[in-house]
């Protein structure tokens, strides 16, 4: 018998009630293969066979050994529309790591079929690294997917699909006609556009990478495998206080928005981002590193890269006072007051540059009664305020709070 791997598949043809066995493996060897990889717990697989059947009652044992297959997911089916056999029924010997298809055929029949199952083992993760032009108003991006094998079997020469997204699984099992549902996957086929070695695409509520061309994926070794690329895409340096993220250092963040007119314009995978940028020289410098989360088509990226240490913010509380105080009748206990608080902060910018700081007061419940700067209250704790702050200068934002006080 000829040896395919760690799955193997082997047809018995079976001559009347009690037939003999003949083993017809060697025309089995598959043809072809493609695996959609969502993450470590499954991969849809794909694989193209050729089958002869006899005329009557034939029989198929699909085998593995060694691959982490779910047995509950294995499906087949004729890659053609044929009406000259169909599948009577599906049997799991005690043996494990076998799956029997008992299948009626009207006469002789040679043919491709289909066959589908659910794999573990697999695993990508995307890795970006990005070029900032000098006067960091664009940059270049490069992505490349790192795809681990440790599925207990080499894939030779295959079509290869990252999907970003989880699909829902059943925790107690995916069910005999899961993979059948799932591989609504021949419209993952169609190819997208993009550059890079993957095209891409959107499908249902996923965005999916295709691999231009074909790939071997070794048992037990990474490859990397360039993603998408972008050679012009605008970007937006700002400049965040907020003591709740980043303490009270002056955060700097590249922005870019995730669309075609930018250059991108298709769901951006989660991935580490290490960004540099060209200097005047034309040497190279890193900025930073950040990681991206999941970006959707026609959203704002953000990255945070590092402290920006020339932009110097101090809030003080200048004032607190009580005001509008009410007693109780016998004046044994204060009821209520207006709480006054006059807040001062002050931007210092040490950079070559002018800077437009978002600064966040997280710390300002109540009523602003007076400001010297137009804020926008974020929520019921927190007020923002945009201003513009030119080189080696600094600018004092002032503002007061009334917080009623009930006792």
């Amino acid at each position: 018998m000829k040896r395919w791997g760690l799955v193997g598949l082997l047809l018995m043809v079976a001559v009347g009630r009690a037939p003999a066995v003949v083993e017809m493996s060697a025309a089995l060897d598959r043809q072809d293969a493609a695996l959609t990889i969502y993450n470590p717990q499954i991969t849809l697989v794909e694989e193209r066979r050729v089958v002869s059947l006899a005329k009557g009652s034939n029989r198929i044992n699909f085998t593995w050994a060694g691959a982490g297959i779910d047995p509950s997911s294995i499906y087949m089916e004729s890659l053609k529309p044929q009406r000259v056999w169909e599948v009577s029924d599906i049997v799991f010997p005690n043996a494990g790591n076998l799956l029997t298809w008992e299948v009626a055929s009207k006469e002789s029949w040679s043919g491709e079929v289909r066959i589908l199952y659910f794999l573990s083992g697999f695993s990508w993760r995307s890795e970006y690294i990005c070029f900032a032009d000098t006067d960091e108003k664009t940059l270049a991006l490069k992505s490349s997917a790192n795809i681990g094998n440790q599925s207990g079997e080499t894939f030779r020469d295959s079509e290869v699909r990252l999907v970003v997204g989880s699909p829902h699984l059943l925790s107690g099992g995916r069910g005999i006609m899961g993979a059948q549902n799932a591989v609504a996957a021949d419209a993952i086929l169609a190819k997208g556009d993009g550059d890079g070695s993957f095209s891409r695409e959107g499908f249902s509520e996923y965005s999916i990478f295709n691999l231009k061309g074909r790939a071997t994926l070794e048992l037990n070794q990474n490859k990397q495998i360039p993603l998408l690329e972008a050679d012009k895409v605008g970007i937006t340096k700002t400049y965040t206080w907020d003591p709740r993220s980043f303490g009270n250092q002056v955060a700097m963040h590249y922005e870019f928005k995730n669309t075609q007119d930018n250059g991108l314009g298709a769901g951006l995978p989660e991935g580490r981002v290490r960004v540099f940028r060209r200097t005047e020289g034309g040497g190279m410098a890193l900025v930073g590193e950040d990681m991206l989360p999941f970006v959707p088509r026609g959203e704002t990226a953000k990255l945070f890269l590092g402290s920006a240490n020339n932009v110097v913010v101090e809030r003080t509380l200048v004032d607190s006072r009580r005001e509008n105080v009410v007693e109780a009748p016998d004046r044994s206990r204060v009821i209520s007051f207006d709480q006054i608080l006059d807040i001062k902060i002050v931007i210092r910018n040490r950079k070559a540059g002018e800077v437009e700081l978002r600064l966040f007061d997280p710390s300002a419940p109540g009523e602003v009664v007076q400001s010297s700067h137009e804020y926008k209250r974020e929520d019921a704790n927190t007020l923002k305020f945009v201003v513009k702050v030119p080189s080696d200068k600094e600018i004092t934002i002032t503002y007061r709070l009334k917080q009623k006080v009930i006792q």
